[in-house]
């Protein structure tokens, strides 16, 4: 991820379901809309990237990223996301 500057990798199952699925790793920029992520450019990703939440967990949870659209099903924010939700304990929510 050197030619961006967060230097951050989400790395994608694209094998799910499996005991040993292949993992792809790609650049991703934090965004606000879809229209953040249209200077991407990696040539692995052929449907292009969307702002999404691609995890609910771990230090990135919850963050809308820049994320290919190849090994996504659902681009819903997760239900672990959802600010009105008090329960919710992710530290990148608002109030957390």
């Amino acid at each position: 991820c050197i030619y961006l500057p967060s230097k951050t990798s989400v790395l994608v199952a694209t094998t799910p379901n499996t005991l040993q699925p292949t993992l792809k790793g790609l650049c991703t920029e934090e965004c606000f809309a879809d229209q953040d992520c249209e200077g991407a450019n990696d040539t692995s990703c052929s449907t292009g990237f969307a702002c999404a939440v691609p995890i609910a967990t771990g230090p990135f949870c919850c963050k809308r990223m820049c994320v290919c659209k190849d090994n996504l099903e659902d681009l819903s924010i997760p239900a672990e996301c959802d600010t009105s939700n008090p329960a919710n304990t992710c530290s990148n929510l608002p109030g957390r």
